[in-house]
């Protein structure tokens, strides 16, 4: 009994570190999307859908079921092709690449525009004017003729998605670091890589994925733009189509990814309104800011609700001189670095998309 009874608590022991390591992780896996139920979705359909079409016996796979060709459309009539197109890649390495671009991109801008805002951005009004303008594409292409008679196509996969959003990364994310890495004497970016990896992702299938790229840049690029009709209209998902939405994310368990406390956490604001442009009546996130004060509140009153009126916060930590001359070195003036460190809490991107942003 005695042996036993050492034995049990270093079991016991095992069994919560081995439960503790677990809870870690997954809660690490789950707050990577926090805030963006969106982002998950599109990425475990992209998955789930490549895993169906290419590795479950469909005839076909997803090039023959989902490519873009005028001739199925127009001949056939299969117009789903217009809206499933940009369902999944047609094979591995395009979608294990595809989504290592695609994915950051929509992580970052879902929580920076909150999940309604990004969906009508991205899946009404940019999805339209790409969808067009590739027709328009294969319409050119195919007028031209092929020797061989083969019939002009557009690859599948998220391609528009991933051009809509590498614009707005071209100008909303601000360059930290000028000097990050030298080739020949040429000093670039820390975003120099990011432009690097995604061009080499959507040259998998030369012409069939680029055009396609190029066809979401400029649909994201006129969507955002005040000299045209089209980049004034307030795209507003219906609510109707939201709450289908929210309903079926509750289904999948993506409802408690809807508030991203860590990132309202910052107070970060890329200021996507910025340099005249806007984002289709694109709110900056005031109801997020507004349910972190919420959440904020809650956590104080549990931790100590018997006094709350006597607890003193910390005093700020006033801003480093490596986060000061590193802002400077953008051409920001010093007053306005130092004020934007201390609203950011002395985070340096948080700043610097104030600076950006001119709050």
């Amino acid at each position: 009994m005695y042996r036993n009874h050492n034995a049990n608590p270093r079991q016991h022991h095992q069994r919560h570190n081995s439960r503790s390591s677990s809870s870690s992780s997954s809660t690490t896996s789950t707050a990577w999307f926090q805030g963006c139920p969106l982002s998950k979705f599109i990425a475990l359909g992209t998955l789930i859908s490549h895993i169906i079409l290419e590795k479950g016996g469909i005839s076909g796979g997803s090039t023959d079921l989902l490519s873009l060709n005028l001739e199925d459309i127009a001949e056939h009539g299969e117009v789903y092709r217009l809206f499933l197109s940009v369902l999944t890649f047609s094979t591995t390495g395009e979608l294990v690449t595809g989504l290592l671009v695609l994915v950051p991109f929509l992580v970052q801008f879902e929580r920076e525009m909150g999940t309604k805002k990004f969906a009508s951005f991205l899946l009404i009004k940019c999805s339209i004017l790409s969808t067009v303008l590739q027709l328009l594409c294969l319409f050119i292409l195919d007028g031209r003729g092929h020797q061989d008679g083969s019939v002009m196509y557009f690859a599948p996969g998220p391609y528009p998605f991933i051009g809509a959003l590498l614009y707005l990364y071209h100008c909303y994310t601000p360059r930290l670091h000028t000097k990050f890495i030298g080739i020949l004497g040429f000093d670039f970016s820390e975003k120099f890589m990011t432009y690097v990896f995604t061009f080499l992702t959507v040259y998998s299938q030369g012409a069939l994925s680029i055009l396609p790229t190029l066809c979401g840049f400029a649909a994201s690029w006129i969507s955002i733009s005040t000299k045209n009709l089209y980049g004034r209209w307030e795209c507003c998902l219906p609510n109707f189509v939201y709450g289908i939405g929210t309903n079926v994310g509750r289904i999948f368990g993506l409802d408690s990814l809807v508030t991203s406390t860590v990132f309202m956490s910052r107070g970060s604001s890329m200021g996507l309104a910025a340099g005249g442009r806007n984002m289709g009546g694109i709110d900056r996130g005031n109801n997020r800011r507004g349910g972190a004060g919420g959440g904020i509140g809650a956590g104080a009153g549990n931790m100590a609700p018997q006094q709350p009126q006597f607890q003193r916060m910390p005093a700020p930590q006033p801003p480093s001189p490596e986060a000061i001359e590193q802002l400077t070195a953008m051409g920001f003036e010093r007053d306005a670095v130092v004020r934007a460190l201390s609203a950011a809490d002395n985070n340096v991107e948080a700043a610097a998309n104030r600076l950006l942003s001119g709050i």
